[in-house]
């Protein structure tokens, strides 16, 4: 069964608001300015952190801006790009690297970090001076360890 969500005070509300706004996401901060007491701010704020219905507020906060300023996913892979060409023209590679990290993880591509995965490799004939040949050995190899496992 699924639990009902709880609605949140006004108090937490306001918690909700600085916390993804004025506070810049620090909940200790955020604490503070909703007037709750200043004392065990850190310890509190942590734990209106893990209630749910703080969390799917927090959410529905974001969205709520992410709609108000009518930036898209697709406005931030623009600027991603437009850095990666610019750290491209002054050959940097650390910033290239960043860049291209962002756009993956815009499309969550970096959630598959770490997993085993399956290599795929598609292998195309080629000509060559004697006419078309097969692909070298050395793919024929990998596709049988790959195959193997």
């Amino acid at each position: 069964m699924r639990k009902k969500e709880r609605a949140i005070s006004d108090k937490q509300q306001s918690f909700v608001d600085y916390y993804c706004t004025t506070a810049n996401y620090n909940a200790s901060e955020a604490y503070r300015m909703a007037n709750y007491s200043q004392v065990g701010a850190d310890a509190n704020a942590h734990r209106m952190m893990v209630k749910d219905s703080i969390k799917q507020a927090i959410l529905n906060k974001q969205a709520e801006l992410r709609a108000k300023s009518g930036f898209k996913v697709e406005d931030v892979h623009k600027l991603y790009d437009r850095a990666y060409l610019k750290a491209e023209e002054k050959a940097q590679t650390g910033s290239m690297v960043g860049a291209a990290t962002g756009i993956a993880r815009l499309y969550g591509m970096d959630k598959d970090a770490g997993k085993p995965s399956i290599a795929v490799i598609n292998v195309i004939s080629y000509a060559g001076a004697g006419g078309v040949q097969s692909p070298p050995k050395v793919i024929d190899k990998l596709s049988k360890e790959i195959e193997d496992g």
